[in-house]
């Protein structure tokens, strides 16, 4: 995330922060500070009934989502148990999203429901084989509701993250 220093654009460090820069402007972000400054509305993360709300509630951003005190996010919700856990699948996938670049939250929420939460773990798997649980998970109740017409990413799509993170876990593995 930068910040704008003079004429210059210098690292705020690790904190989540909406967009602070015009990046039209200052020139295209990286995927993690393009994607945490990104509207709820445009990440298509959840229905725009619950953007609404969100946005009502102070939650503008997927990064304010992602750094926002669920407990209490989720209590101004009818049922709260299930408010949490829904936020709680919305901040993974933000959090998974912003790791792989490329990846839209959205695509990392389908990802963890076929049990695919990490980058080490996608880092292995084959792309026919990801396909083919995506097209199952597609055609089951819980699938087509979390499309909503939609179609699964393309295995090209699908190599190219799988790409990204075998590079993300190679570098991990070297900086231990």
């Amino acid at each position: 995330i930068l910040k704008l220093i003079g004429r210059r654009l210098q690292p705020l460090g690790y904190t989540i922060r909406s967009s602070i820069v015009d990046f039209r402007r200052y020139g295209v972000p990286h995927h993690r500070e393009r994607l945490l400054s990104m509207q709820l509305p445009h990440a298509k993360l959840c229905s725009p009934k619950r953007c609404l709300r969100l946005n009502r509630m102070g939650i503008s951003t997927t990064g304010d989502l992602a750094r926002a005190d669920l407990p209490n996010l989720a209590a101004q919700f009818g049922a709260p148990r299930k408010a949490l856990k829904v936020l709680k699948q919305y901040r993974r996938a933000i959090r998974f999203s912003a790791s792989v670049p490329g990846m839209m939250p959205r695509d990392a929420l389908l990802l963890i429901s076929i049990h695919r939460r990490s980058v080490r773990g996608l880092a292995t798997e084959s792309p026919a084989r990801l396909y083919r649980d995506l097209e199952r998970f597609a055609e089951s109740t819980q699938g087509r509701q979390q499309l909503r017409g939609r179609r699964i990413p393309s295995t090209r799509r699908l190599k190219k993250w799988i790409t990204e993170c075998e590079t993300v876990a190679s570098g991990a593995r070297f900086q231990a």
